[in-house]
């Protein structure tokens, strides 16, 4: 499933209430009415942004259809929330479910406040006002800061906003508060689902400069901005300032580090080394939290960085990285991305697998020379094109 806009089915309905935004208002409905007539998303976003606009919207089930066959490690907390927001939108196509299931319970900070917000909204869309909690109400006051949103969410934020409305003590936070969300609306009415992935560009960056023979300078300097915002715990989120370390921010930077610096940069290493060896699972490496499952692309990534550090061990590290599963084309098992891949697995040894993901990769892409979110071309032609990020 497409990565969610947060213009598509929140905007309008943050707004709708609010006269004194209306133009923003207007631009996030031009949006939404321009992509629904020209560029219809998925059918769980035309669900959504079509009950925000006041559209009939399909009767066909058809975003319950596609929340039903969504394959995604986190498919469960993503149904319970589309289906919320569906039905905080109108739109029968959602139905909140019991209030037990909001518990965030076993996930990183921003899924466990979104657990709260969903909970708020099923709350009163089921008559069951009196189970929300003080605690339930101070948590989403998070969304009320002034400035960025709290980790750079903007999706998650409009949802608390539309929830806290519901609440008469939080109204005039929430009202101020949409003046910074409108800040970030872009020239097209809509609104990024986060404020940037600053930390990820960079490290992935840095890493394709050095590797094809780029002067030194421009990777060591980008490799020390990096430092400078390490956490606590020794890892890095997305972007700077974001507190919640991850596996694949983590194991990028470090491989720049180590690749730049690693004298200078030596203890950051060791502390990334760390971060990263306490997310490994007997299945591989997870991306926040040990031991929840392990996941493709995490786990390489962490291999591919623990890989010269002696003491992680090389039968721990062998055994995570057989755990990858590699299909028939050659592509691998879906993880936190959306990437689309063709079913039918595969094992096969590192001496079969390099060559044949090489393939796949370089079938896909596109003319420009880069590469979109799925395969441009397969090898026989039979993928649709996309354009690639700019």
């Amino acid at each position: 499933m497409p990565e969610p806009v947060a213009g598509i089915g929140t905007g309008p309905a943050s707004l709708d209430q609010e006269d004194a935004y209306a133009p923003a208002r207007d631009r996030l409905a031009h949006y939404l009415k321009t992509a629904l007539d020209t560029r219809p998303p998925d059918a769980v976003q035309t669900a959504a942004a079509s009950a925000a606009l006041g559209r009939a919207v399909p009767d066909d089930l058809a975003a319950r259809r596609a929340l039903l066959a969504l394959d995604h490690f986190a498919a469960a907390r993503k149904r319970l929330m589309f289906t919320t927001v569906l039905a905080e939108l109108g739109s029968t196509d959602g139905a909140p479910a019991p209030l037990e299931v909001f518990t965030g319970t076993g996930q990183q900070s921003r899924p466990r406040l979104e657990s709260t917000t969903l909970k708020v909204m099923a709350a009163f869309l089921t008559g069951r006002e009196r189970r929300i909690t003080g605690e339930d109400w101070r948590a989403l006051a998070l969304d009320t800061r002034p400035g960025s949103p709290w980790e750079a969410n903007h999706l998650a934020r409009l949802l608390g906003l539309i929830a806290l409305r519901r609440h008469p003590a939080h109204r005039a936070a929430v009202r101020d508060t949409l003046a910074d969300v409108i800040a970030a609306q872009r020239p097209d009415g809509g609104l990024p689902f986060i404020t940037g992935m600053d930390n990820f560009a960079t490290v992935l960056g840095g890493l394709a400069l050095r590797a094809s023979g780029w002067p030194a300078r421009l990777p060591h300097h980008m490799a020390g901005r990096l430092a400078a915002s390490q956490n606590p715990d020794g890892g890095w989120g997305f972007r700077p300032g974001e507190r919640q370390s991850d596996t694949d921010d983590t194991a990028y930077t470090l491989e720049l580090l180590r690749a730049t610096g690693p004298r200078c940069h030596s203890r950051a290493i060791t502390a990334a080394e760390r971060y990263l060896i306490g997310l490994r699972n007997d299945d591989g490496f997870r991306a926040f939290l040990r031991g929840a499952p392990a996941q493709a692309a995490t786990t390489a990534a962490a291999v591919n960085a623990l890989s010269p550090n002696r003491l992680t061990g090389s039968r721990p590290m062998k055994r995570s990285a057989t755990s990858l599963r590699q299909r028939e084309d050659g592509s691998f098992e879906r993880s936190w991305s959306a990437n689309g891949t063709p079913p039918g697995e595969a094992r096969r040894t590192a001496a079969h697998a390099i060559p044949r993901a090489a393939i796949f990769l370089t079938s896909g892409q596109n003319p420009d020379g880069g590469w979109g979110h799925r395969p441009a071309i397969h090898a026989r032609g039979s993928a649709p094109r996309t354009r690639s990020s700019p």
